[in-house]
């Protein structure tokens, strides 16, 4: 208890900011939210997906807190937090589950970035980017069936639940065809860069997805 109150103490100066500057840069999904957005490509040997979480101030805020890095002047360009980002991609990557014809396929992390866009109060928001890939299984695929192999993915991301926001997916084939998509080929808001302002109450809320690929 003394735990929680000491936390809900420290986030009180940052509400009290917050809401005296709500409607000037306050995050467009709300102060809280955690926002996702997932693209699949479907090659023919392997699965790509660039991965976005974007933070509105108040869990940038705790983030940041917990890492140890000023939520004040933070630079995304210094070594410590490209180091932080580089090890929140590697664990961000845990919660991505890919399985492809009923095999967890692990996803292996590519690249990582992040931006601070400026949000309420003077506090920054966090938008980090990554890029995964996982190769199909040797069994799966061999030199004289790549083009015909008919594959069943799953995918889910289990980052961060619970937190309301923005949650996209959308996926397709840059070799080959989809025969089934349970998410749509193309985005809507521009990796999580334009939020439609009809969209803003009711957002989409994709965590998950299920393709074929003909």
């Amino acid at each position: 208890m003394a735990m929680l109150s000491s936390r809900f103490g420290r986030l009180l100066p940052l509400l009290f900011l917050l809401c005296l500057s709500r409607l000037v840069l306050a995050h467009p999904m709300g102060n809280f939210s955690v926002n996702h957005y997932s693209r699949i490509t479907v090659e023919s040997d392997r699965i790509r997906v660039r991965y976005f979480i974007d933070l509105a101030e108040i869990p940038t805020y705790q983030e940041l807190q917990q890492a140890n890095i000023p939520t004040t002047g933070v630079d995304a360009s210094s070594a410590e937090v490209i180091r932080y980002i580089a090890a929140r991609g590697a664990e961000l990557g845990h919660g991505l589950m890919l399985d492809v014809d009923g095999k967890p396929i692990p996803l292996h992390l590519i690249s990582s970035a992040v931006i601070f866009p400026p949000g309420a109060g003077g506090l920054p928001t966090m938008k980090m980017g990554f890029v995964y890939e996982a190769a199909y299984s040797s069994t799966l695929l061999t030199p004289t069936n790549m083009d015909r192999l008919h594959v069943n993915l799953h995918y889910s991301d289990n980052n961060y639940p619970g937190h309301s926001g923005w949650k996209e997916i959308i996926a397709f084939a840059s070799a080959g065809s989809l025969l089934h998509s349970s998410v749509p080929p193309t985005d809507r808001s521009g990796e999580l860069s334009n939020y439609p302002t009809d969209l803003v109450t009711s957002p989409p809320q994709d965590l998950e997805a299920s393709l074929v690929r003909g």
